[in-house]
């Protein structure tokens, strides 16, 4: 049986780095694409579970299968619309766990990888769905993942930033919802040893180290290969001087008065905001990267 694991932490922290380095050991495999910066988000377990009801049902089944099938995740993972058909009657998990195993399989690999961000508050609902699994928690400056976050939406959505409050607010957002991820992981870290964090500065400072660290967590042999970049880097900035320069003094005060806000908020006020965002969002669209690889197809025909 092959083993999940799951990359864990905020967008902007990291994740996709660390998720590529390890892909390239000969015993993990992940599902990449250089249309997606090399490991694809699966957005699974936050979008998709529980999405189309009880999978038992006829109806429901067929709908997840379509939808499922046509999306760049599975499509890259090499399995058919019969393929997902013959699993009837089994649940959401039990089917992604399948088709994880199935591509894994094929290179011979002991670990599957999966590395979505927005998983991060759902460790525990995986850490029980999956009792074998293990997890890798990545922390990241909270400055550094401002910056990093504004300089993605100002590239891809310049309409929601484009004014002094706007870019409070979306700052503001993001240091508190990394402030739930951060509280998150280590609350699970205190209670179970499937899950090993690393810091993203001690990931630049010594990428090396860090990565040896983790495969001897994983019981894994060392493999140069790890060391090498498969794809390019995830980032928007071309000069450390333009990440320093992008926020402002009076965001960078904002940013350290948040984050000691979110320090000291109990995790069950996270826990109670977390349900009801998720309240209004039930059946809200799926993300934009489920179709990626399909829309390019049909732009180019």
């Amino acid at each position: 049986m092959v083993t999940p694991l799951f990359i864990l932490g905020k967008q902007r922290s990291g994740t996709t780095w660390l998720a590529n380095q390890l892909c390239r050991h000969p015993d993990i495999a992940g599902i990449q694409h250089q249309r997606h910066f090399g490991i694809h988000e699966s957005a699974y377990f936050s979008s998709v579970m529980g999405r189309y009801g009880s999978l038992k049902v006829p109806e429901n089944f067929v709908e997840f299968v379509k939808v499922m099938a046509g999306s760049d995740y599975f499509r890259l993972a090499g399995v058919s619309e019969e393929f997902l058909l013959s699993m009837w009657t089994t649940g959401y998990a039990e089917i992604f766990r399948a088709v994880m195993n199935h591509f894994a399989e094929k290179s011979g690999a002991k670990y599957w990888l999966e590395k979505t961000p927005a998983h991060t508050p759902l460790v525990d609902t995986l850490a029980n769905i999956y009792p074998d699994a293990l997890f890798i928690g990545i922390f990241r400056n909270p400055q550094e993942v401002a910056a990093s976050s504004l300089k993605l939406e100002t590239n891809e959505n310049p309409n929601t930033v484009n004014s002094k409050f706007k870019r409070k607010l979306f700052i503001s957002r993001n240091i508190l919802s990394l402030s739930y991820y951060n509280k998150k992981l280590k609350s699970f870290q205190k209670r179970s040893d499937r899950i090993y964090t690393v810091e993203y500065k001690e990931m630049k400072f010594d990428l090396e180290k860090t990565l040896h660290h983790i495969c001897q967590h994983l019981g894994l042999p060392w493999n140069d290969a790890v060391l090498g970049q498969s794809y390019k880097p995830n980032t928007g900035f071309k000069e450390k001087s333009e990440r320093k320069a992008l926020i402002t003094n009076s965001e960078k005060r904002m940013i350290a008065i948040l984050t000691l806000l979110g320090k000291s908020t109990p995790l069950i006020a996270y826990e109670a905001m977390n349900r009801i965002k998720k309240s209004f969002n039930s059946r809200r669209s799926l993300p934009e990267a489920f179709f990626r690889l399909t829309n390019l197809e049909q732009e180019q025909s």
